[in-house]
C-alpha cells in the first residue's frame, strides 16, 4: 500500500507514503522508528484496518525497489494491536481482485464496527458531499436521511469490505433504489444518456430531471457490484449505480455508471479540521441522532472500545 496513518483511533486522517511526509509526520520517534537490536524497523497503521503495517524501503535508492507499506502479522507495542480478522477483511490487505457480495459473511466484533459509526456521526455532511461528488447526483437532506436509515437498518457498519475508507460509498451501495425523478443531477453523461433514451425526460433550469407521465414512467437507480482490485501496486475499490426504466412494472436499463472510490479526496476532507470549513448542521445533527435512537431502539450494539 501507499498511505498510511499515526494512530489506530479510527481517524481517517492518512498520509501519502512518501519519504520526507513519513519523516516529518513522525518526527522520526518511537514507535515508529524502531530499534530491533540488529536494525531499526518503520512502523505506522494502516488507514482501513488500524493493524500495524512495516514501511519497506525508506531509504533505498529510487532504482531499487519502490517505498511501500505491507501489513505485520504481530502487535507493535505502544503502536498498534494486530487483529487478524480485520486483517482478512482489509481491501488493503493483500494482492487480491474480490467481487463482493452483500449476503457475505459479516465481520466479528473488530472495533472497526463502532469507529465507522463514530466517523459517520461526527462527519456525515462531508461524507455526504464526497459521495455526491462520485455520483454527479444532488444528495438532499431527505436522500441523506433516507441512505442512513438504510445503512443503520442492513447494519452496513458490519460488513466484511466495509472499512475505514469506504464510507461514502458503503453508503451507498446500502440503499434501496429510488426514484431519480425531480433530483438534481449534474454528470453530463447521464443526463445525455436519459434524454437519448427516454423520450418523455427533460431537464429544467435548475437541473432537475423532469418526466411528463411520471405516473407510469419511473426512473429509478440503485447500487451493485462493490468490486476490489489490486492493480500496479494500488489497491482499487468500486461500485456500479445502475439507472434503469419502470413503465407500468416492466423494467428497462438505461445505463451504468462506475464510481470509483477517491480515497484521496475523502483522506482531503477528512484532514479539515471538524470546527474548519463549510459544515452542514443538519446533517450533522441527523446523524448524531440517528444512530443514537437506532442504538436504543435495537439494543443490540455490544461493541469493545478499540
Amino acid at each position: 500500500m501507499n498511505i498510511f496513518k499515526l494512530h489506530p483511533d479510527g481517524s481517517v486522517i492518512y498520509y501519502m507514503l512518501e519519504r520526507e511526509i513519513y519523516l516529518n509526520e513522525t518526527s522520526r520517534k518511537y514507535p515508529y522508528f524502531y530499534d530491533c537490536g540488529d536494525k531499526i524497523r518503520h512502523y505506522a497503521v494502516c488507514p482501513a484496518c488500524n493493524n500495524p503495517i512495516q514501511i519497506i524501503g525508506l531509504f533505498r535508492k529510487h532504482t531499487e525497489s519502490p517505498l511501500y507499506a505491507k501489513h505485520i502479522p504481530k502487535t507493535i507495542p505502544d503502536l498498534a494491536e494486530y487483529r487478524q480478522e480485520a486483517y482478512e477483511n482489509c481491501p488493503l490487505a493483500a494482492k487480491r481482485n474480490i467481487c463482493a457480495e452483500k449476503g457475505q459473511k459479516k465481520r466479528g466484533n473488530d472495533g472497526i464496527s463502532k469507529q465507522l459509526l463514530n466517523i459517520i456521526e461526527k462527519n456525515f455532511d462531508r461524507i455526504v458531499y464526497v459521495l455526491q461528488r462520485s455520483l454527479g447526483i444532488y444528495v438532499s437532506a431527505r436522500l441523506a436521511e433516507n441512505l442512513l436509515d438504510d445503512y443503520l437498518k442492513e447494519e452496513a457498519y458490519l460488513y466484511k469490505y466495509a472499512s475505514l475508507i469506504n464510507i461514502p460509498w458503503m453508503l451507498a451501495y446500502f440503499s434501496r433504489s429510488r426514484s431519480l425523478v425531480r433530483r438534481i443531477i449534474h454528470d453530463e453523461d447521464i443526463r445525455k444518456t436519459i434524454q437519448k433514451k427516454v423520450a418523455d425526460a427533460t431537464f429544467n433550469e435548475k437541473g432537475q430531471l423532469i418526466v411528463k407521465d411520471d405516473g407510469k414512467i419511473r426512473i429509478l437507480f440503485y447500487f451493485t457490484n462493490h468490486n476490489i482490485k489490486f492493480e500496479k501496486g494500488f489497491t482499487c475499490e468500486s461500485i456500479d449505480m445502475e439507472i434503469y426504466l419502470s413503465i407500468m412494472g416492466r423494467k428497462e436499463k438505461i445505463c451504468t455508471k462506475t464510481i470509483s472510490f477517491d480515497y484521496d479526496y475523502f483522506r482531503y476532507m477528512r484532514n479539515i479540521p471538524e470546527n474548519k470549513g463549510r459544515r452542514n448542521g443538519e446533517l450533522i445533527a441527523l446523524a448524531q441522532d440517528k444512530p443514537r435512537r437506532y442504538r436504543e431502539d435495537r439494543k443490540k450494539f455490544t461493541f469493545k472500545d478499540s
